[in-house]
């Protein structure tokens, strides 16, 4: 009897280290992603956001703030003690449709010697909303003059999206045209862009639509020179015969 009981003390046993085997481990794991990793800390804030970008909703700022620490953290690099700043003359806020805000800055965190151009989208109708509407993308750097620290160049290591492929990161864009047909502009490649014209005569109002293109494209700091335009006619509102 006495062997019977300490069998079962013993499997119990077993069994209770055999938990505590597994759930440590689960545990450990749970505390140090859960209150080390993912909350931001506070010495990777961006110290003058309010005052480059002043009308930017918080949550909007927390979620630039937390991609810029977590891209760090992905890529092994420590959260600076002083904190970033975005750089001046970089702030560049894109015209878009009335309910969407955009724009691009240059982040620098001068400790770790790292720079990062931000792209940020929101609605702002809604910045509490978690669509696709509203997100901020980091880039590597590989305009020459932008680059003040070498680890933030490019290169065939990156981990984030090349400087030159911003475009394809913009949403689209709608306008009216001076002969008031509705017009939309959006990046179909990374050096074309569709017009779309709500007209049932394309080929009359084909320059209008390039040039409003152009100048659509110089507001967003690129070179109009370095685009294709393709036109496409929207039938939609066209009578048929």
């Amino acid at each position: 009897m006495n062997n019977d009981k300490q069998i079962k003390i013993n499997k119990i046993a077993l069994i209770i280290l055999v938990a505590l085997f597994i759930l440590i481990p689960i545990i450990i794991f749970i505390i140090y992603n859960f209150t080390v990793t993912n909350p931001l800390p506070l010495n990777t804030v961006i110290s003058n956001f309010n005052e480059k970008l002043p009308d930017i909703p918080s949550n909007i700022v927390d979620d630039i703030e937390q991609n810029i620490y977590m891209q760090l953290y992905s890529t092994d690099q420590q959260a600076p003690t002083s904190g970033a700043t975005i750089r001046d003359d970089s702030v560049n806020t894109f015209p878009l449709n009335d309910n969407l805000s955009s724009g691009t800055f240059i982040v620098d965190i001068n400790e770790l010697e790292q720079s990062f151009l931000v792209l940020y989208n929101y609605d702002t109708q809604n910045s509490e909303s978690t669509d696709e509407s509203n997100h901020s993308t980091l880039f590597c750097l590989s305009d020459p003059s932008k680059i003040i620290y070498p680890i933030s160049a490019c290169n065939d290591n990156s981990t984030i999206p090349n400087e030159d492929t911003l475009w394809l990161y913009i949403p689209s864009y709608t306008t009216t045209l001076p002969t008031n047909e509705d017009i939309t502009f959006s990046f179909t490649s990374q050096n074309q862009i569709d017009i779309s014209v709500n007209t049932c005569t394309p080929q009359s109002i084909q320059d209008s639509a390039i040039d409003s293109a152009k100048i659509w494209i110089k507001s967003l700091g690129f070179n109009p020179d370095q685009f294709i335009y393709e036109i496409s006619a929207n039938y939609n509102n066209c009578l048929i015969n």
